[in-house]
């Protein structure tokens, strides 16, 4: 923990914070007021959306932990009063989304600063014609001769760990974890040496029969973020939550914290 600062999650925004900031490019308007009510406006015109989540982080400071995100360019403008807002608007609940934020001592009781963002558990609508396989393992001709399902699971034994990573993502919001195909896809990825993959792989698979022993495996990962999807995916598993409340990063411990209190609420 960093030493005179206190972090505290949030689950969809269950706290919100308003930044001052203007920026603007090509494709994106962010505009943003300095007062707690004050209007925050985000454009985006013909951009992808990974470029739109990068613009906000770039502005307010706070990290955002993504992968697997569609490529397609679309439009949007989201007119809220505050970040969270704003970034639900431009996710448009697709993804399950966790917020950290810095409890920073104010006299004038100021909304604390957002910090850091896991877009995890994406929803997105599979387009699988927007996927391009790594061209090192992959030929142009191959490509066109393959369908979305073939290019995918191609793909998801790409060189670039962006591309596996991507693939794998994909493969598991189709929610076919039950295709003997993607269920080997994605059972492999859990192996992957990248960590975006195996979380990834770590999504899909808790949608199977083996849902119980691919996040007891996740929860023994060493990288945070396979730990944090595993949570993110127990739902009513109260003993891998209790489980979760040991790990050894604060991170997962709260996000386990807080998962327990939504199972207690009446």
């Amino acid at each position: 923990m960093i030493a005179g600062k206190f972090w505290v999650w949030a689950i969809a925004g269950l706290l919100c914070t308003p930044m001052a900031l203007m920026a603007e490019d090509s494709n994106i308007r962010y505009l943003m007021g300095g007062d707690a009510g004050a209007e925050l406006q985000l454009k985006v015109r013909q951009a992808p959306l990974a470029q739109a989540l990068n613009a906000v982080a770039d502005k307010t400071g706070m990290v955002i932990h993504y992968s697997g995100l569609p490529e397609s360019l679309f439009t949007l403008s989201c007119i809220e009063t505050t970040v969270t807002e704003i970034l639900h608007c431009l996710l448009d609940k697709n993804a399950d989304l966790i917020f950290r934020y810095v409890l920073t001592p104010s006299k004038d009781d100021q909304p604390r600063p957002l910090a850091e963002l896991w877009v995890l558990g994406r929803r997105f609508e599979v387009e699988p014609g927007l996927m391009v396989a790594d061209v090192d393992t992959v030929t142009d001709t191959q490509i066109r001769g393959m369908d979305g399902m073939e290019k995918l699971l191609e793909t998801a034994t790409a060189e670039n760990p962006q591309y596996r990573a991507d693939a794998v993502a994909q493969l598991a919001a189709r929610g076919e974890v039950q295709n003997p195909a993607i269920h080997k896809a994605l059972d492999a990825a859990l192996s992957d040496e990248n960590a975006e993959v195996r979380a990834q792989a770590v999504s899909g698979l808790a949608k199977g029969q083996d849902m119980a022993a691919v996040l007891q495996s996740a929860l023994q990962d060493s990288d945070v973020s396979v730990r944090l999807m595993a949570v993110d995916n127990a739902g009513n598993d109260a003993g891998l939550l209790q489980q979760a409340l040991g790990d050894s990063d604060e991170t997962v411990r709260e996000f386990a914290a807080l998962k327990l209190a939504a199972l207690a609420a009446p």
